[in-house]
């Protein structure tokens, strides 16, 4: 569980340096921020199972990081499941912060 938090974190952080490399002001940042953490808290199925959500919103969160967390979460404390069980939630979220880290180096520049 340890292991997906991590990656998480990771995956999250690569997130946010992306959204801050659009922004110009702390202010812009934070609005935009605040934005779609809600909208990835409220998709992630903490609130409504994952199979009940329409089609469009069940393909949003394939880049939905919150909701593998939850499900791993899930499935380590409820199921006791082990590392293999989980293991395609942890693959996402490693593809999921390798895309967000990536995306935000490519997109950062100098202002100095």
């Amino acid at each position: 569980m340890f292991f997906g938090a991590t990656l998480f974190l990771i995956a999250v952080l690569g997130l946010a340096l992306f959204i801050s490399t659009f922004s110009s002001t702390q202010q812009q940042y934070m609005f935009v921020a605040f934005f779609c953490m809600i909208i990835f808290i409220l998709m992630s199925g903490i609130f409504t199972p994952y199979e009940s959500m329409p089609e469009w919103a069940q393909d949003f969160n394939i880049i939905n990081p919150v909701a593998y967390l939850m499900r791993i979460n899930r499935m380590v404390m409820l199921k006791g499941s082990s590392l293999h069980d989980i293991s395609r939630e942890i693959w996402s979220l490693t593809a999921i912060a390798i895309v967000f880290s990536s995306l935000a180096v490519r997109r950062y520049r100098k202002t100095a």
